[in-house]
Parts: C-alpha cells; structure tokens; sequence
C-alpha cells in the first residue's frame, strides 16, 4: 500500500511538472513567434497585419525583462518606418544602437544586416552618401552570408537609391537590375511592382522606348489590388503619361491621365502639344513654383513663350524676369551638385580601388589563364554572332527582293489579265457593230464605235503605263545610288540631299508614292524616307544606319505610321507589307 501511494504520488509530480513546462515553453515563445510573423508580413507588404501583431507582442512585453525581444521589437518598428517609405522618421540613435547590439550576437546576422539598412537609411536621408554606402554594401555582404533574399533585394534598391542620388546611373543600373530579379525569384507582387518602376526610370536615361512603356505597365498592373496601390500606381501612370506626351502619342497618355495634381504638369504639356495655349497657361501657372531648379526654369519659360503667343507681352516679359533669376539659381545649383557628383565619383573610385587592389592579391596564374579562356571563347562567340547576323541581313534582303519581285509579277499579272478582258470585249464589241453596220441601225453604230474606240484608249494606256514603268525601274536599278543602298552592309549608307531628293523623284515617277501617302495622313520628311527606302526594299535595320536613328526608334516609327495610314495598331512589319502593296 505504501510504494502504490509513492508511485501515485510520483506520477502526479511528473503530470505537474510536464504542464508547468509546456506553460513555460509556450509563455516563453509566444512573443518571438508573433514578433517573426510580424516581421514576415512586413516584408510580403502586408502592413496591417504585421503593425496588429507587433502591438499586441509590444504591449505584453512591456514588464518583459527579455532583451533580445525588445530589441527586435524595437527593429520590426524600424523596419516598418522603412518600408513604408517613411526614412526619414527612422531615429539615428535607435538604428546605431540596433547595429552595435546585433553585431555582437552570434546567430544574428539577419538582423544585423537589416540594422546596418536602416542606418544607411538615415544617413541617406542626411545626404551623407559616402556613409550610406558604406553601410549598405556591409549589409549586402551580411544578406548574400545569409542567403536572405528579401532583405537582400531591399539592399540593391538603396544602394541603386545612392548611386541614383548622385545621378551615377550607370553604377545604380546593375543595382536596380539585380532588385527585380530578386523580386522575381522571391515572387514578390509588391517589391517587383516597385523594381519594374526603377527600371523604367533607368531605361529613360538609356533611350530604351519600348522598354520604357513595358516596365511602366508592368509596374501598374502588379500595383493594383496592392495595399500600397494608391502610393504606386499614380506615380507611375503619371511617368508614364509624360512618355507617351513626350512621344507624341497624345491619346494613349489621354486614356490613363486623371484630373489631379499630381498629372497637372502633364495636362500642361499634353494641351501644349494640342495648341491648347490658354489651357496649357492654366496648368503651367498651377505648378509654377512646384518644382525646384531645372523644373522651374522650364515652366517659366513655357509661360514666357505662351503669354507671348497669346500678345501678352508684359506678362510674358514678367516672366522673362523671373527666368533670368531662376536660371542664375539653377547655374549656382547644378555647379553644387556637380562639386557633389566629383566627390562621389571620387569615393566610388576610392571603394573600387581599395575592392580591386583586394582581388588582386587573391589572383593567381589560373584565374588568368581561365579569363584568357573567356576572352577567346568570347571573342569567338562574337564573330559567330557577328557572321550570323551578316547572313541573316543577306537573307532577309533576298527575302525581300523576292517579295517586292513577285509583287510586281503579280501587278503585270493584273494588267495582263485585264488586257485580255478588253480584248474580248472588242472582239464582242465588234461582232455587234458589225452587225449592226449591216442592219443600217446609225444609233447603235455610233454607240459600239464609242466603246470600242474607249476599250482600244484604255488597253493603249495600260500597254504604255506598263512599258513606261518597266523602263523607269530599269532605270532605278541602274543608278548608282540604287546599287550602293541594295549593296551588302559593309559600310555606311548615309545619303546627302541631292539623293535623297533624286530618289524620291523617281519613285514619285514611278509610283506617284508620295502624294498618294500624304493624302491618307499627314507624315513628315524622315516619315517619307522611310517608306522610300522601304519601297525599295531596304531592311529596317539599314534604315536606321541611314537615318542616323536607333533600330527602336525606327520600329516606333513604323508602328506610328503604320497607325496613321490605317488607324490600326500593329506591328512594325505590316508597314513594310503595305508600302510594298502600294
């Protein structure tokens, strides 16, 4: 009876100490497990979400005497400060304190890394771009440690941010690049709508167009149904209407532009572009004094142009007045921000310096013999490209040659089937006036004679039309100019005035081409050439050697003609198909 009550006894104990342990386990991890689902729905965009969770862990751990979870509370509020774009409330004591705390920690990197970010933040925010730098690449190399993709693609995004500052776009380029990668393998709706914005921004400064249009919708579209699509999606629908005014393209940017403040330096340019004068004032007075420096001068001198069209000439003077003070203002600016500029590109170069002096020491004979390997497989690979792409011109020239070939057998093929239609319709013409001759019916005679005399006219005038444009392509073919631009590509083509104006005269000969396009729209000269080069079959690639134009450029340019000829949207090519038709 005594060892059954000792063994009730012990297993009471056990069941008591087993409850008091889960309590503690439980008690002890309840706030960490919420402080990281916090943490986790801040960095997928879910700010209401993270901001209930870390409130509730901030008011339990209030009596807490746990360190560490202050500490990481203290972060996760940092970290929201910063994704939420609000930088500059971030505190410079909390942020160092946080970085000198975490890097003495053994398993937290992670946070260390996020520490030194948000105290690149702050002295981003300060303009003191030497140290954010500084710090931001000390966090990129913690991230890449780590593996800690999210935190590492928020780190090429400030570190892009810097460079961009300072307006080193080709050194923020790659920075920005590697975010939206990032944001693409980590499948991050809001952080690839904000990466896709930063890469339109980069391909303005590169004259990419088309690239241009395709990240800004990129970045609307994954904007939208986002918590922060209201801070996104305005913003770069306002970019991207100012592309399409700055291309012209005046009904696309009307479709997306709303009435609002932040597009009235649009509708200013867009009524601009409309002759819109008295419109175009209005909007460039409400964001006169908006804008800092070269956005001032500009706006003035938008205002001094158009008070004087409209014969407002002291206003216009007026402003001529301001304008002179605001580019005296701008001259001081830009000579600060160049002096800025030179010693960030100093520092740049002092960091790439120390980085490759770093590289050097680590490099041995291998690794030059491995990079005299790429240089010569690469060189290799560039004169395949290169002999590649030769031979593909070549084809695509004799594809061409070929199509307008058959195009103009099919044309004789036309006018040789309506030859022989009229030749049957005198010899029936001619059957019935014969008849009638003999039947003395004078009205019907004179009637058949008529038609006949018609049909015999227009046979002549086809005969001679065919022969007289036979003899002008014959003509063409053998100019010198004609041979030189269907020549292979081995040099430049580019063609004076006189050329232009000799081959635009024959085709006109010819084809009657250009007063036939400028009665369906309203094209300008290098619009001309470039169906006169297409007429004779000149690939679109050699257009733009010609023209002295990027291979961009000259596609938009298709794409626009090809809209105003036919009010359609569609590809550049069926341009090329059309002025082949004509």
């Amino acid at each position: 009876m005594y060892k059954t009550t000792v063994w009730r006894i012990a297993n009471k104990a056990c069941v008591l100490l087993a409850i008091v342990f889960l309590f503690a386990c439980n008690h002890s991890t309840e706030h960490p497990h919420k402080l990281v689902m916090a943490d986790s729905a801040f960095m997928q965009g879910d700010f209401q979400l993270g901001k209930a969770l870390l409130e509730a862990s901030k008011n339990k751990v209030e009596s807490n005497e746990i360190e560490s979870v202050k500490e990481y509370i203290q972060l996760l509020q940092l970290e929201q400060l910063f994704l939420l774009g609000k930088g500059a409330d971030i505190s410079l004591a909390i942020a160092d304190s946080l970085c000198h705390y975490f890097s003495k920690k053994e398993n937290a990197q992670d946070k260390y890394a996020k520490s030194l970010l948000f105290m690149g933040e702050v002295m981003y925010r300060n303009n003191d771009y030497p140290a954010a730098l500084k710090l931001c690449l000390e966090a990129k190399e913690l991230a890449e440690k780590n593996k800690d993709n999210r935190c590492l693609s928020l780190i090429y995004r400030k570190i892009g941010d810097v460079y961009y500052s300072q307006r080193l776009f080709k050194e923020s380029e790659p920075n920005y690049r590697k975010f939206y990668q990032l944001a693409i393998a980590n499948k991050d709706t809001l952080r690839m709508a904000l990466a896709a914005c930063c890469m339109g921004d980069m391909c303005i400064f590169n004259q990419q167009i088309d690239s241009i249009i395709y990240y800004f919708h990129r970045s609307i579209d994954l904007g939208k149904g986002l918590q922060q699509e209201k801070d996104i999606v305005p913003y770069v629908r306002s970019k991207l209407c100012d592309i399409y005014i700055q291309l012209e393209e005046y009904d696309k940017a009307l479709e997306i532009m709303p009435h609002d403040s932040l597009n009235d330096g649009n509708w200013a340019y867009w009524h601009y572009g409309q002759n819109h004068v008295d419109s175009a004032v209005y909007y460039f007075q409400k964001i006169l004094g908006r804008f800092k420096w070269q956005g001032e001068v500009e706006t003035l001198q938008m205002l001094a142009r158009l008070e004087e069209q409209r014969g407002n000439l002291k206003a216009s003077l007026d402003y001529h007045t301001r304008l002179a003070a605001a580019q005296d203002s701008l001259k001081a600016q830009l000579q600060r921000e160049e002096t800025l500029r030179m010693e960030a590109r100093h520092h740049y170069e002092s960091l790439q310096q120390e980085r490759q002096l770093l590289e050097q020491k680590t490099k041995s004979l291998l690794h030059l013999v491995v990079l005299m390997v790429i240089v010569v497989v690469a060189v290799a690979l560039i004169a395949v490209l290169i002999w590649r792409s030769n031979k593909q011109r070549e084809r695509e020239a004799q594809a061409r040659q070929k199509m307008l070939e058959n195009k103009r057998q099919e044309q004789q093929r036309l006018s040789q089937q309506q030859l022989e239609e009229n030749r049957r319709q005198l010899e029936t013409l001619e059957q019935q006036l014969a008849e009638a001759r003999q039947q003395n019916d004078t009205q019907a005679t004179e009637r058949l004679q008529m038609e006949t005399d018609v049909l015999k006219s227009q046979n002549q005038n086809i005969e001679a039309r065919e022969r007289r444009k036979e003899a002008l392509l014959v003509e063409l073919k053998q100019t010198a100019l004609y041979q030189r631009l269907k020549a292979p590509a081995n040099g430049t083509k580019r063609m004076a005035e006189v050329e232009w104006h000799q081959l635009g005269k024959q085709l006109d000969d010819i084809y009657d081409l250009k007063n036939r396009l400028l009665s369906l729209a309203k094209l300008s000269e290098t619009e001309l050439r470039i169906c006169y080069l297409l007429k004779i079959g000149v690939p679109p690639t050699e257009i733009a050697d010609i023209l002295c134009k990027s291979k961009g450029a000259i596609s938009l340019a298709r794409k626009r003609m090809y809209w105003k000829l036919t009010a359609k949207n569609d590809k550049a090519e069926k341009l090329d198909e059309l002025i082949a038709d004509f």
